[in-house]
């Protein structure tokens, strides 16, 4: 054994060694050491051929072990990555590449998508991220807009005497977008709706001064708006008003007629609430008398820097002429424009007592008897223009 290590050294004395390390008989014995010479002989010429060690002196590894292959960075080609397996190796694609199989890159992986493709991808994905966001900015702002004016429109008062509130979309699916007319009542027209699958219920719509008139007299419990102004009344896509902000409504308990700590918008607030503090429903109607004037005469509750429309208008109203030359000028044309809006001007003023006991009770039915009065005014002028002149 030492013998045969001296002669092959390296790596030949170990394979050497190994060889003669066995057993045998004598015949096997000499045959091994006429052997011997030519096997020393090719191990050396092995060690020394170029390639055959790691490239940096190490020894060949013993028989049965592996070699990484994958230690060499260069073995694979572009866009691949070396894998090592027992007795060989793979190259396996990176992630968003994929086998080139054309002839001349064989074995190389190329990329899925082209650079133009990535960019317009990245662009995309980059713009519909970007909607998403702003849509939910839009719809959480929407949100807290609703939320505001739900409580600035009393919300939270309907809530604590547990009135059932619907949204406009709720309302639309109830009645099928106001499809079916049921009737027309005195505060509105009357829809069919359906609620809880089967029930179903009438759904009124009501215009600014049939609001207030159910507020006052119709609803479960009296309402006070509180703050009736022009400002308050809002217009929608068919210039139907709609009563809002009931930031400061009370609601009117069994066996009061007044509450207190309610405050308003110093040019239309009742000047009785001013001197008493008392509330009551008169206050509404003497705040929707001044919304009448700001319609016939086109001013401002207060205009011109401190003139009080509703002072100036009861006093030129004392004089008929006077009161003539307050109206729109925009709005009255013919004689019968100008009876038209005096009969308007009259409820107005009606609405405007300092005695609340005078004070109207029945707008709501004064003013629907004007645009009937128009409507015959209209048909004698349309009859008298059609009618033949005589020879």
């Amino acid at each position: 054994m030492a013998a045969a290590q001296q002669l092959g050294g390296g790596g030949g004395a170990l394979v050497a060694a190994r060889w003669l390390g066995g057993g045998g008989g004598g015949s096997l014995r000499l045959f091994e050491l006429l052997l011997l010479p030519f096997l020393i002989l090719f191990l050396r010429l092995s060690s020394s051929s170029p390639g055959a060690s790691g490239g940096n002196g190490r020894a060949l590894p013993s028989v049965g072990s592996d070699v990484n292959e994958c230690e060499n960075n260069s073995i694979c080609g572009a866009g691949s990555t070396c894998k090592n397996t027992e007795g060989s190796y793979r190259c396996d694609c990176n992630f968003g590449q994929r086998r080139d199989n054309s002839s001349d890159n064989m074995g190389n992986c190329e990329p899925i998508f082209s650079r133009a493709a990535i960019a317009v991808i990245a662009t995309v994905f980059i713009i519909a991220l970007l909607v998403v966001l702003l849509m939910f900015i839009l719809l959480e702002r929407k949100k807290r807009k609703l939320r505001a004016y739900f409580n600035r429109n009393g919300g939270q008062l309907l809530k604590s005497i547990k009135i059932d509130i619907y949204t406009k979309e709720k309302l639309d699916q109830i009645t099928k977008n106001y499809s079916t007319i049921i009737g027309k009542g005195g505060f509105g027209k009357v829809y069919m709706g359906t609620i809880n699958g089967n029930v179903r219920v009438a759904v009124k719509r009501c215009i600014t001064v049939n609001a207030l008139a159910y507020m006052h007299s119709y609803a479960s419990q009296k309402i006070l708006h509180g703050d009736v102004k022009s400002g308050n009344i809002l217009l929608d896509d068919n210039f139907v008003p709609k009563v809002s902000d009931f930031g400061t409504s009370r609601l009117m308990t069994i066996g009061k007629d007044h509450t207190t700590f309610v405050v308003g918008d110093m040019s239309y607030i009742d000047p009785v609430y001013m001197k008493t503090g008392l509330l009551t429903e008169k206050s509404d109607v003497y705040s929707f008398g001044i919304v009448l004037l700001e319609l016939m005469t086109g001013k401002k509750a207060r205009y011109n820097g401190n003139n009080s429309l509703p002072m100036n208008f009861m006093e030129a109203y004392m004089t008929e002429s006077r009161a003539y030359e307050m109206y729109d000028k925009e709005i009255i044309t013919t004689e019968e424009d100008i009876k038209c809006t005096a009969n308007v001007g009259t409820i107005a003023v009606n609405c405007l007592k300092n005695s609340v006991d005078e004070r109207m009770t029945e707008v709501v039915k004064d003013l629907q008897i004007v645009p009937s009065e128009w409507l015959q005014i209209l048909g004698h002028r349309e009859h008298d223009s059609t009618e033949p002149m005589g020879i």
